[in-house]
């Protein structure tokens, strides 16, 4: 990307369909690198190929070089069958949002944000659905933490709902649908966190055919060992599908054992 500073940068694609033809599994199928501030990049619909191939790497990529990405506006983007994770936003990218992101059947995480090569920082997400991935839902990786999300669904995901290993600043009623054995993973947060009004339900069986290592759906919430969860209202739904009965076991928070917590 060029960095034309104010002016930024607007790419609207009006809904057009993209097909990757690219089957190795890694090459990312659409990047965005550079800097540059007020990008607005909306309506475009990927498919990446990773559904009797391996198809593309990754399907959408935004990684700040040189500089930041800030200000800026990500909407109505769709990845679907990629052979690497759904859209991917790495780096130093500032004070931006998103609204209805879309990631479904990728082999690997479904949206990912990653601080590798600078900080993620001030995000805002809107409408968010991230289903039926391999991975999880939604990852954040490198130590990211600052973002923030109103509303989201997660159905399938073979890895769980949303994994932050180092705390999510907020989220207001994200729902989760047997998506792995945990809703929220949050070993551990940097800084305090809120979660209200989450949920997940489950029938105790159903699981993501992709990941071998699927795990019916248990707790909402692996909670910080540190205590810097502030969590408002979640709740557990299991139920019975096909006359099988309804699972037992479901809690709102995972109970952990001074053995068994993940070190930070």
């Amino acid at each position: 990307m060029r960095d034309v500073g104010d002016g930024g940068v607007y790419l609207n694609g009006n809904g057009l369909r993209l097909e990757s033809t690219n089957r190795d599994g890694v090459t990312a199928a659409v990047r965005f690198i550079g800097k540059t501030r007020f990008l607005t990049i909306q309506g475009f619909n990927l498919y990446g190929g990773a559904y009797d191939t391996p198809g593309c790497g990754n399907g959408f990529e935004f990684v700040s070089s040189g500089g930041d990405i800030a200000l800026s506006t990500f909407s109505n983007l769709v990845a679907s069958y990629c052979g690497g994770h759904g859209i991917v936003f790495k780096g130093a990218i500032f004070e931006s949002d998103t609204y209805s992101l879309k990631s479904k059947d990728c082999r690997g995480q479904g949206i990912v944000f990653s601080n590798q090569g600078g900080v993620v920082s001030n995000m805002m997400m809107y409408g968010t659905n991230s289903s039926r991935n391999a991975g999880w839902g939604m990852d954040l990786q490198a130590g990211c933490n600052s973002v923030d999300m109103f509303g989201g669904s997660f159905v399938l995901n073979g890895g769980g709902g949303i994994n932050c290993p180092n705390g999510f600043r907020f989220m207001i009623a994200p729902n989760g649908e047997n998506t792995g054995e945990t809703m929220i993973n949050m070993p551990f947060a940097a800084y305090p966190a809120t979660v209200i009004a989450a949920n997940l339900s489950s029938n105790g069986r159903t699981l993501n055919p992709a990941n071998p290592t699927a795990k019916p759906s248990r707790y909402l919430i692996n909670p910080p060992a540190n205590g810097k969860l502030n969590e408002i209202g979640g709740f557990v739904v299991p139920y019975t599908e096909n006359s099988q009965p309804a699972p037992s076991n479901m809690s709102v928070l995972a109970t952990q054992t001074p053995a068994t917590r993940p070190k930070p």
